[in-house]
């Protein structure tokens, strides 16, 4: 799992966040947070790096559905 430091990290150096929504028809599933260069982030830590996310176009998607991919906020990078 990787800790809120070395996501802000990979972030600034351009990494994204990719959001996996649970399966709403398997009871143990679960919402994933995995950074696209490797590693699982938290619920938790995804909750205190989200003031400093913008949602990405992915293309995976309609442009009017929520997106599922985030980079930090030009406005949060040093």
């Amino acid at each position: 799992m990787v800790n809120f430091d070395a996501a802000l990290s990979a972030l600034r150096s351009g990494d994204r966040i990719m959001v996996t929504l649970k399966d709403p028809t398997k009871e143990s599933d679960r919402t994933r947070y995995n950074l696209l260069g490797g590693g699982a982030l938290s619920a938790l830590t995804f909750r205190k790096l989200s003031d400093q996310l913008e949602p990405v176009g992915d293309g995976l998607f309609p442009e009017d559905a929520p997106s599922q991919t985030y980079r930090l906020a030009a406005a949060s990078e040093p």
